[in-house]
């Protein structure tokens, strides 16, 4: 590797690893957390990590830091040419807290590719069929993050990708970081609900124009008030 390729990777990878971050590792095996904040869930089954290409294989390398929105993966993410190639895959889904309901996602990326070869992407799709790209290259590419609004959804499975091609001598491929992050609105519950349409429909009738003979007749009332007071009274 040129001097030239070796600082541009060096620049590129370095985010340090959070001590305290979780793992591919650790999703690999399972694992699950929250955002930050505590309103998104977020859950990997076994073996839902899958490296290939020239990526190291250690899980361990790469950590996993959440967020108030989601999570980022940094770690040895780089391909060096000529011939280079990596790839990472994850799968999960993410859950929000009651009361609310997921109407977002976003994708960014630390990243950079060098050299005429040099290709750096990044993918996000889920289950609701919205899908997130990056794409970089040393043209310029789609630029470093993409984000999609959609319909309310209680959860989302996500499939997450990075692919890294340095083809020709002395190309650097390379993603420092990559945030997937969400976005979210609050929505009433189920008891809520029906409490407000129950309160709206009383309110309805309230304000509905009284016609004769809704209700108490209060002038027949007065009336009748008026014929018993003129009435002789019995002697006893």
């Amino acid at each position: 590797m040129g001097r030239i390729a070796q600082l541009v990777l060096a620049a590129a990878l370095s985010l340090p690893l959070a001590s305290h971050a979780l793992t591919l590792q650790d999703l690999n095996a399972g694992a699950s957390f929250s955002s930050s904040g505590g309103e998104l869930r977020f859950d990997f089954a076994a073996g839902s990590i899958s490296l290939a290409g020239g990526l190291p294989i250690d899980l361990t390398q790469y950590s996993v830091l959440t967020t108030a929105t989601g999570f980022i993966v940094s770690g040895p993410l780089a391909a060096v040419g000529p011939a280079g190639f990596g790839a990472l895959t994850l799968a999960y889904r993410v859950t929000t807290s009651p009361g609310l309901a997921l109407s977002s996602a976003n994708l960014q990326t630390s990243g950079i590719a060098f050299g005429p070869g040099a290709i750096a992407i990044a993918t996000s799709g889920f289950s609701n069929g919205a899908t997130l790209g990056v794409l970089l290259t040393s043209a310029g590419g789609t630029g470093a993050a993409d984000s999609a609004a959609f319909g309310n959804a209680d959860f989302l499975d996500a499939l997450a990708s990075v692919q890294l091609f340095a083809l020709t001598p002395g190309d650097v491929a390379a993603f420092g970081s990559v945030q997937h992050g969400f976005g979210w609105l609050s929505v009433p519950e189920a008891g809520t609900g029906l409490l407000l349409a129950a309160g709206l429909g009383g309110l309805a009738l309230l304000g509905r124009p009284r016609r004769r003979g809704d209700g108490w007749n209060l002038r027949g009332l007065r009336g009748v008030a008026r014929r018993f007071r003129r009435a002789p009274q019995p002697v006893a």
